[in-house]
């Protein structure tokens, strides 16, 4: 009788070291939630790949001070809504702690398409922002200037 209470036993401790371990194995699903929220720092800007650009004798604004992106889930598996002083795209998807802005169209101003895009990696409280804002022509798809803003943001 006593090797039958014993054996069970066994299976019992046997079968919670299994339970427990495919439990921890487990993803958990509101990861992604942990990187929501609001994120603040200083933003370098270049303009068509020149850090300091001197249009009509003045300087050109080089470094976005203070910068901010929010990220919020959308609802949807994967989906967050981002809201910033950046760019104007508001969704971005989430894919193993990048967050990536699908080229996305914003305008049209005179004879130029505005298109955004980028990625931002998430490490901690850190996100590293590379976001891009393509102007290409309407008449022939050719690239006229490009905006790059890049910098790391941390998390409030």
């Amino acid at each position: 009788m006593q090797t039958t209470t014993s054996n069970t036993r066994i299976i019992f401790l046997w079968i919670v070291i299994l339970v427990s371990t495919l439990t921890g194995c487990k993803k958990n699903a509101t990861q992604a939630l942990d990187y929501t929220g609001t994120y603040t720092g200083d933003i370098l800007e270049y303009t068509d790949g020149v850090y300091q650009v001197q249009p009509s004798g003045y300087v050109y604004q080089q470094t976005n001070y203070g910068s901010s992106i929010q990220i919020t889930p959308s609802g949807l598996p994967g989906e967050y809504l981002i809201s910033n002083n950046l760019i104007t795209a508001d969704t971005a998807i989430m894919t193993a702690g990048t967050l990536e802005i699908p080229k996305t169209f914003i305008q049209t101003v005179g004879i130029e398409n505005i298109f955004d895009r980028g990625q931002a990696s998430l490490s901690g409280n850190i996100l590293k922002v590379d976001f891009y804002q393509d102007y290409v022509s309407s008449y022939n798809s050719m690239l006229g200037s490009s905006f790059h803003w890049t910098g790391e943001l941390k998390k409030q």
